[in-house]
């Protein structure tokens, strides 16, 4: 009985200071669940909440997280937004083994060549912007590249996702700045149409705010045409570009100084259409991006006569 009674004892000590829950392993997750979790790592990582390396750490404690805590991971990432106890639920109690991460799987890349392969099965679809979309992996940082990358790997067709056609900020004035900054990036406004439209967010009506910065984040723009909801007078026409090129007819000697310096005082008052129309003249456009603003110098331009600035001047004075 006393024996009884000592085996009871370290019985009980035994379940009281371990706790039953350290006596089971739960089984991990099946791979059904697994993908939904990767799914919501890249959610965070799109939202700015993960960096490159807390990202692909996401996926490894995926990998050996069981079924529930999976559960509580994607419906806390569903229901808030950057939120530190998300990963809470995931996270290991004790470090993973490197084989175990490696096993895991690399997450989405952010680097140009897996950004320009999206790219290519966008414009292989037939979706407009796919130009702009394989620039814009050259010269995007890393997160901005990563953003369009997971955007153009979670969209159907050609309709974006609904993480990227609707605001990833809960500010509207932040959602349509970061509006006014993508259609910069991509060459449909120019600079200072850029600091314009950023000051406009914030003087608008809501509502003419909100469908400037549905129009410009559901697709990559080709023109100003979204930018004209806030602002109907639209983008600036590229000035110096189009003084660039009155400077090569100079050159090229196809027109006068007096016409050179005509041209010039033109450009600062023609409509963005005759500008563009007067640098096509010259060849001024090649390698320009989105609606030609992107790039005002002229390196490639060439003439013959004066062709291209009688043209101009008689549209410029209309």
């Amino acid at each position: 009985m006393r024996y009884v009674s000592c085996a009871l004892l370290c019985a009980v000590c035994f379940f009281g200071c371990i706790g039953t829950e350290d006596l089971f392993v739960a089984p991990k997750a099946a791979s059904e669940q697994v993908a939904e979790c990767k799914k919501s790592c890249d959610k965070q990582r799109f939202f700015g909440c993960y960096r490159a390396s807390e990202h692909s750490e996401c996926y490894s404690n995926c990998a050996s997280a069981a079924g529930d805590k999976i559960e509580a991971f994607n419906g806390c990432v569903a229901s808030t937004t950057c939120d530190d106890e998300c990963s809470v639920s995931i996270r290991p109690s004790a470090p993973v083994a490197a084989a175990e991460r490696a096993s895991a799987g690399a997450p989405l890349a952010d680097d140009a060549p897996t950004c320009k392969s999206a790219c290519a099965s966008f414009a292989a679809d037939g979706c407009a912007g796919a130009d702009q979309c394989a620039l814009a992996c050259d010269v995007a940082d890393s997160e901005s590249r990563y953003a369009l990358t997971y955007c153009l790997s979670t969209r159907s067709k050609c309709q974006l996702s609904a993480e990227c056609t609707g605001p990833r900020l809960a500010d509207p004035t932040s959602d349509c700045q970061r509006a006014c900054d993508q259609s910069a990036f991509f060459g449909c406004i120019t600079s200072a149409d850029q600091a314009a439209c950023r000051n406009l967010c914030g003087s608008v009506s809501a509502s003419t705010r909100e469908n400037f910065t549905a129009c410009t984040l559901k697709r990559i723009c080709q023109d100003d045409s979204c930018y004209r909801i806030m602002n109907p007078a639209g983008a600036a026409g590229d000035v110096a570009g189009c003084q660039a090129a009155c400077d090569v007819m100079l050159r090229k000697q196809c027109v006068t100084a007096g016409a050179a310096s005509q041209c010039r005082t033109a450009c600062s008052g023609a409509s963005p259409s005759a500008i563009e129309t007067f640098k096509s003249c010259l060849d001024c456009n090649l390698g320009a991006g989105g609606g030609g603003f992107s790039f005002p110098a002229c390196p490639a331009g060439t003439c013959k006569d004066a062709a291209c600035w009688n043209v101009f001047s008689a549209s410029a004075s209309r």
